[in-house]
């Protein structure tokens, strides 16, 4: 009997355009598009291999087929003979069906199936939660692989690390939050003679494991943010690096000015994030000066950063991106004159700062976003801020000193701004007025302590 829809001129879901089998596919997750729609027919197979073949390839919907807890115990040991036999028969086979994600009890042929059509689709950058040593083990048989996230797990530890040097093509490789992983764990890396990108952030490891990361020599990137074990020795390996452009330390609480020395040696970084290294004082700084190209630095929460290190920070005329903000010890902004290719300069919470370390904030013609919350400026620090013609985004927040009422003319130059935000109870209704009306931009003023936001066609209303 004929499909009923066919005489009403209706196609078929297999007879869809292609396009729109595409978008459908784009809608569910890689398990599904791989065990299920590629299985449908050839055309959707084909379509299927364009949509896993984005980046990335999340294999998190294969866990419960290939995770060990689902396999009966006499299959466990993925790589015993029965499953290499089985893969041996997958191979053979002219045609695999698709096997369910739900099936409760998967044998190694059906887990074969899965592996050999993941395989198949030459999947080039991979990214899983809570991978397991086993899962890990079957992912470094994916040897075309170039990217590799697998973050924020418990279950990943040395053991399973061990395979990582059969992925020869690996590019990129990122282990955030690995909590189990140590010093020994990071041997097998080496091998990876092509990385150029590594992100071990929050992994327990020390100066020790640094020894390994350092023989990788085409690094660009490296970030080692809270790995809070890390000390100056540990640094001197890192100092090997000498392609590395990216290097964050956030958060590595025992590097002291000393270890510096180590980063100074980096000279083609451009990017460089030191916040919250409390230890790190202005010294430390003048290690730093031989970074010629530093087009990002972010100092956050570095307390012992004062005056004498903005001079040293002055002198990195690259810099594009300049971080401060809660360097307590700050008075002053004016040794940043230099920085003519500055566009964002953040210094909240930076108390100390008055009017006259403003004097020639205006030199600095590139600004598009400033925050100064909480500085102890008044309108005539205001008005210094308005020579800056350029800025998008404009933060006073907590900024106790400024008196908007009579003196919202201070921003009248700001003729590019869209955001403002602006201390509590100094602003009344008729001052958003006037600055949404000098400001045609503007999109939105924020006043702080809850008062609200007030956009532009709310105040039009009001």
């Amino acid at each position: 009997m004929s499909d009923p829809r066919t005489k009403h001129g209706e196609t078929t879901f297999i007879e869809m355009p292609g396009d729109v089998i595409k978008y459908i596919m784009t809608c569910l997750d890689d398990a599904t598009v791989v065990n299920v729609m590629s299985g449908v027919c050839v055309r959707f197979r084909q379509i299927a291999r364009t949509i896993v073949l984005r980046e990335p390839f999340y294999l998190d919907g294969f866990e419960q087929v290939l995770s060990k807890e689902s396999i009966p115990e006499q299959f466990h040991g993925i790589f015993d003979a029965r499953f290499r036999a089985a893969m041996e028969s997958v191979q053979a086979a002219d045609d695999t069906p698709s096997m369910p994600i739900g099936h409760p009890f998967p044998d190694p042929f059906d887990i074969a199936q899965t592996l050999l059509r993941i395989m198949q689709y030459n999947i080039r950058h991979l990214s899983t939660y809570n991978c397991n040593d086993e899962i890990f083990e079957v992912v470094c048989t994916l040897n075309n692989l170039k990217t590799l996230e697998v973050v924020i797990t418990d279950s990943l530890t040395d053991a399973g690390l061990e395979h990582v040097g059969q992925l020869t093509q690996l590019r990129r490789l990122n282990l955030k939050h690995c909590m189990r992983i140590t010093d020994a764990g990071l041997e097998p890396i080496t091998k990876l003679l092509l990385l150029r990108n590594l992100d071990l952030s929050g992994c327990g490891i020390t100066g020790t494991g640094l020894k390994n990361v350092g023989k990788l020599t085409q690094l660009r990137s490296l970030n080692l943010t809270g790995c809070d074990k890390i000390t100056n020795t540990g640094l001197q390996h890192v100092g090997q690096l000498t392609q590395l452009t990216r290097l964050k330390l956030k958060g590595c609480t025992k590097i002291t000015d000393t270890g510096l020395e180590h980063v100074g040696q980096l000279e083609q970084l451009t990017e460089l994030d030191l916040s919250d290294c409390g230890h790190i004082t202005d010294t430390g700084l003048q290690n730093l000066l031989p970074l010629k190209h530093l087009t990002d630095l972010d100092l956050s929460n570095c307390a012992h950063i004062a005056d004498t290190g903005m001079t040293h920070i002055g002198q990195f005329t690259e810099l594009t991106r300049l971080l401060l903000s809660h360097c307590v010890n700050l008075t002053s902004l004016v040794s940043i004159q230099s920085l003519k290719k500055l566009s964002v300069l953040r210094v909240f919470g930076c108390r100390k700062i008055t009017d006259s370390g403003l004097v020639t904030i205006g030199q600095c013609i590139q600004l598009t976003d400033l925050n100064l919350g909480g500085a102890s400026m008044t309108n005539t620090g205001l008005k210094y801020v308005g020579q800056l013609t350029e800025l998008r985004d404009l933060r006073l927040a907590g900024c106790s000193h400024i008196k908007f009422h009579g003196g919202a003319h201070s921003l009248a130059k700001h003729q590019k701004l869209h955001f403002l935000d602006i201390p509590d109870f100094f602003a009344t209704t008729s001052d958003c007025r006037r600055i949404f009306q000098m400001c045609p931009d503007l999109m939105c003023i924020r006043i702080g302590n809850g008062y609200g936001d007030w956009s532009n066609e709310l105040c039009r209303e009001v």
